[in-house]
């Protein structure tokens, strides 16, 4: 069986050495390398040409529009074989992890496969290789069909699974600076007949890393919660948003809580600059409604822990707001 890497980059001429040359010690050698450049001003696309003379199992092409989403569809695009693995320029693929993967899609006819991962804080990756070959592979633990158990699961990275390439949909590219991962995954699972699980390592993750993925913005933040609206609505239509309701309200919950501290911090900023904050005081009261609404005090399986519950208090500048029943109430977040 043949797979499809695909590497975004963008600016990569420091990284993209050393993620290529753990891909040419990969044990598993029957691979499509795509490096798609993503308006790089540096020498990753020449980099990677030179590369492609070297290798012909590597295929480069150009993506204009800056994003890594945009970046990984083109590549799923220029993909032709029966899997997909999505790899960042800026990390390192295990020697065994593509083969232990493969391995398990082979035998479990699976549509996703989910390995495991260091994550490292320098460049010193020697001693974890070193680690990663000496673990016994392939634990499988398999999951047919969308299920509360895979589902909690499901907050990994891309470059955390191999995909079957004709699971993947279009729809699943959303284009945000962060996040897009879990939108992405959650799509694929409500569609996955089939998810295993391998004990292997299967990639090693920089820290502290530049490229496709930038700093959050605001406007990211409220996108990501109206694109968390489209996977309930997508639920609801596959009939398995009953069972999956909590953990998605959990995870809306958590990010109206990051996004409630952003919009906090910027109205002090402006509070301090002697500046109105008339703006953050209209979101700020949207999303604390729209919380109390979900309930999450009253329901402990939503609640991760009482610290969430403290913090909104903390954050809180509507003290003196009292609470109203707003569910199925419509707000417009711009």
């Amino acid at each position: 069986m043949k797979v499809s890497v695909i590497v975004p980059m963008h600016n990569a001429e420091d990284t993209i050495d050393r993620l290529y040359q753990s891909l040419a010690r990969s044990e598993y050698k029957n691979l499509e390398i795509i490096f798609v450049d993503n308006v790089s001003t540096d020498r990753s696309f020449e980099k990677v040409k030179y590369y492609q003379i070297v290798d012909p199992r590597i295929k480069v092409v150009s993506e204009e529009r800056l994003g890594v989403s945009y970046a990984r569809r083109r590549g799923f695009q220029e993909a032709t074989e029966e899997y997909v693995y999505f790899i960042d320029a800026d990390d390192y693929v295990t020697p065994n992890g593509i083969k232990d993967m493969v391995q398990a899609a082979e035998m479990e006819n699976a549509d996703m496969v989910r390995g495991n991962y260091y994550i490292l804080y320098d460049d010193n990756v020697s001693r974890v290789l070193d680690m990663c070959s000496d673990l016994n592979p392939l634990f499988i633990k398999q999951f047919d069909g969308p299920s509360t158990q895979s589902f909690e699961n499901q907050n990994i990275p891309l470059w955390g699974a191999l995909y079957k390439k004709s699971l993947i949909k279009d729809h699943y590219f959303v284009n945000l600076q962060q996040g897009e991962d879990n939108l992405f995954n959650l799509y694929a699972y409500a569609d996955a007949k089939k998810v295993v699980d391998i004990s292997s390592y299967i990639y090693i993750y920089i820290r502290h890393k530049k490229g496709l993925s930038m700093a959050p913005s605001l406007t990211d933040a409220y996108r990501l919660l109206n694109e968390y609206g489209k996977i309930a609505m997508d639920y609801a239509g596959k009939e398995i948003l009953e069972s999956h309701q909590i953990q998605l309200e959990q995870r809306i919950i958590n990010n109206y809580l990051v996004l409630y501290n952003i919009e906090y911090v910027d109205a002090m900023k402006r509070f301090m600059n002697g500046e109105p904050c008339q703006r953050n005081q209209q979101r700020l009261q949207d999303m604390y409604e729209i919380l109390k609404a979900m309930k999450p005090y009253s329901n402990p399986r939503v609640r991760l822990d009482e610290s969430n519950v403290e913090c909104l208090k903390r954050m809180n500048l509507l003290d003196d707001i009292e609470y109203q029943e707003v569910r199925g109430k419509q707000f417009t977040l711009k």
